[in-house]
């Protein structure tokens, strides 16, 4: 079934692919590819992945579960490993549910996996709070290089969510540290992956570090088998990382997030990356925008703001809670030169773990106080208080 399955996928409208050629796709010895094909060995699923990414992009899931049905059937363990973990990076949940149950009472290696797999599930779906996670997460018992990163891996996220930010950098480092025990390549890079997108998150939005954040990031979109759907949020956490350095930079990536939004068929999110991200780059950057290129109370209140248009911006203030939101009281400071309300917005977005976008008012602070002790105080907000 295998064999034929891959010459299946070798064959082509024009001429098939020969063995030498799936070998250089999948990244193989061709000798491997020979015994494969002479029924001397099988090939993980990590080379069935390259080879339908590669040969029929457009079919992955089908290709998929065939694959996961024959190793299920087969009892091919490290098989349903690596397939465990690819549900759950694509979010297919029938599919990792099926292996879960195939694995539960299998080799207990296996059943550690399945184990822990599923209380990732749980987290993925929110069908329990993080601290029942948190607390499961902290009871299981894993013996393997593998649970025991991932289960880190786990802790880290659910910490984060917790916003409990410095035990989060702590675990997450930890799990790094420990990724160098796991021998097989597809997994490694998967958990490598999932820490990545952990750290360019915290080091963007916790730490005010853009550099080290397109550090991670880069490693996201570099991942060899990562999906693609699961990069299209990194595409718009590598635009916002150039928010205040590059307006090329940033658009370009907040351009290639839209175009993974369409191509997942989310229009709905693609419109609002336009309304959103795109229409607040260009304020600040003083690229030409109109005010109905969006519908966001919060992006007109910034472009009027930008602008000195006083009536407009008041009729808006109420609808966008300024009591409570870090960007509206950043614009009220702005539109009236007040820096009690900017540093309130500093304090607030600090408060909700967002240091980089609190660079926002501090920069207006420098504009109308330059060497005053306001731009002191607002310097001082952002670098002792530390959230992580």
């Amino acid at each position: 079934m295998y064999r034929k399955l891959m010459y299946s996928l070798m064959e082509g409208n024009d001429r098939d692919i020969n063995r030498k050629e799936l070998a250089e796709i999948i990244g193989a010895d061709p000798t491997q590819v020979s015994c494969f094909f002479n029924y001397k060995n099988q090939l993980p699923f990590a080379s069935w992945l390259l080879a339908i990414r590669k040969l029929r992009p457009a079919e992955e899931s089908k290709y998929v579960d065939i694959i996961a049905e024959m190793m299920i059937n087969d009892a091919d363990r490290l098989g349903c490993r690596q397939l465990m973990e690819y549900a759950s990076t694509n979010r297919n949940f029938s599919l990792l549910e099926k292996l879960i149950n195939s694995q539960k009472d299998d080799y207990r290696e296996n059943i550690q996996w399945a184990r822990l797999y599923s209380i990732a599930m749980k987290y993925q779906q929110r069908t329990a709070s993080n601290e029942d996670i948190l607390a499961e997460l902290d009871m299981f018992k894993a013996t393997y290089p593998e649970t025991i990163v991932f289960c880190n891996i786990l802790k880290a996220s659910t910490l984060y969510m917790l916003g409990e930010y410095k035990f989060m950098f702590r675990m997450a480092k930890l799990a790094e540290d420990q990724i160098k025990h796991i021998k097989n390549n597809y997994i490694a890079d998967m958990y490598m992956a999932r820490l990545s997108e952990l750290f360019a998150r915290g080091y963007l939005y916790l730490k005010n570090e853009p550099k080290l954040a397109r550090f991670y990031g880069n490693m996201v979109l570099n991942s060899r088998y990562l999906s693609e759907s699961y990069k299209t949020h990194v595409y718009h956490l590598m635009g916002t990382t150039y928010v205040f350095d590059d307006y090329d930079q940033s658009i370009s990536y907040f351009n290639s997030y839209k175009d993974a939004l369409k191509g997942g068929g989310r229009e709905d999110l693609a419109r609002g990356v336009d309304e959103l991200d795109i229409f607040f780059l260009k304020v600040l950057w003083e690229v030409p925008v109109h005010e109905n290129d969006t519908n966001d109370p919060l992006e007109k209140m910034h472009y009027y703001a930008r602008l000195g248009e006083r009536t407009k911006f008041e009729s808006l203030v109420k609808e966008a809670h300024p009591e409570d939101d870090p960007f509206a009281l950043c614009y009220i400071g702005m539109i009236n030169n007040d820096p009690e309300y900017l540093l309130h917005s500093i304090a607030r977005f600090v408060e909700l773990g967002n240091k980089f976008f609190a660079e926002l008012p501090l920069r207006e602070i420098q504009r109308m106080y330059n060497g005053h002790y306001y731009l002191d105080l607002a310097a001082d907000i952002i670098s002792n208080i530390k959230i992580a």
